[in-house]
This record gives structure tokens, C-alpha cells and sequence, in this order.
């Protein structure tokens, strides 16, 4: 009986540690300046920021990420990879337009993983 407790245990956390498992890509990009800002969260911790210009003839924007970590983002703003610590994923970018006024368009990026 003490070994199937023993393995029950280990069911327990090991389902703790990955229920509470959320990856977090939110950003804005204004369509005019092509500028974009945003964060890569990993299970509550702010681990990537975005920011700078998205330049068209490039393939990405890197990221500046804390050690260990790294993210781009396609310049078509439809995918962003994302690496903690050599466990890599693809993070399908959600886009959606914001504001009539020409000057001050925008998109806000989001991509949720393991929520």
C-alpha cells in the first residue's frame, strides 16, 4: 500500500506543476509606424519584451528575453516561436483591428498556450 500512495503523490504534483502551465504573447502594433510593444509571460513570469519597428523585408522581430529564453515574431504577425530554456513552441497570433481614425490604426496581438 506505501507504493501506490508513493505514486499517487507523484500523480498529485506532477498534475499541479502542469495545470498551472500558461504561456502569454499580448502586444499592440500600430499599422502606420509598423511599431510594435508587447510581453511574453510564462507561468506568471514576464520572461520576453517586443519592441521596436517590425521591418517588412525581414523574416522577425526578436525579442529581448531574460536568460534562458528567447521569441520572435514573423513580420506577417501570424506566428511567434518562443524557447524556455530548449522547449520550443508556436504560438498562433490572434490579430484584431482597432480604430476608424486613419492615423491611429492598430492591431492587438494575443496568443494564449497550456491556459
Amino acid at each position: 500500500m506505501p507504493s501506490l500512495q508513493a505514486i499517487f503523490a507523484i500523480i498529485v504534483v506532477f498534475g499541479l506543476t502542469f495545470s498551472s502551465a500558461c504561456l502569454v504573447f499580448d502586444a499592440t502594433y500600430n499599422i502606420g509606424t509598423s511599431k510594435i510593444v508587447g510581453t511574453i509571460t510564462d507561468n506568471g513570469q514576464k520572461t520576453c519584451t517586443f519592441s521596436g519597428t517590425v521591418a517588412k523585408d525581414k523574416k522577425s522581430l526578436y525579442a529581448s528575453c531574460i536568460e534562458g529564453f528567447a521569441s520572435y515574431i514573423r513580420t506577417d504577425l501570424e506566428i511567434a516561436a518562443y524557447s524556455n530554456r530548449g522547449n520550443e513552441h508556436l504560438l498562433h497570433v490572434a490579430k484584431e483591428s482597432h480604430s476608424t481614425n486613419p492615423r491611429n490604426q492598430y492591431y492587438t496581438l494575443s496568443a494564449r498556450m497550456y491556459c
